[in-house]
């Protein structure tokens, strides 16, 4: 994957926030404050949200 996001593509950026959303479900995972899980949790949902909206507009 190219390292300047301005030349990714559509395709290229749902990919990275799917691997930011796992990082971050892995981080909550691992979080032992509950109200650090709980935002990680709801961080990683919304980056999944934007990777499907991405993926629908290539589709």
């Amino acid at each position: 994957m190219p390292r300047e996001p301005a030349t990714w593509s559509t395709r290229d950026r749902a990919a990275y926030h799917r691997m930011d959303a796992a990082r971050l479900r892995e981080m909550a995972r691992t979080a032992t404050c509950s109200a650090a899980r709980k935002v990680l949790v709801n961080l990683a949902r919304r980056y999944r949200q934007v990777a499907n909206s991405l993926e629908k507009q290539t589709a």
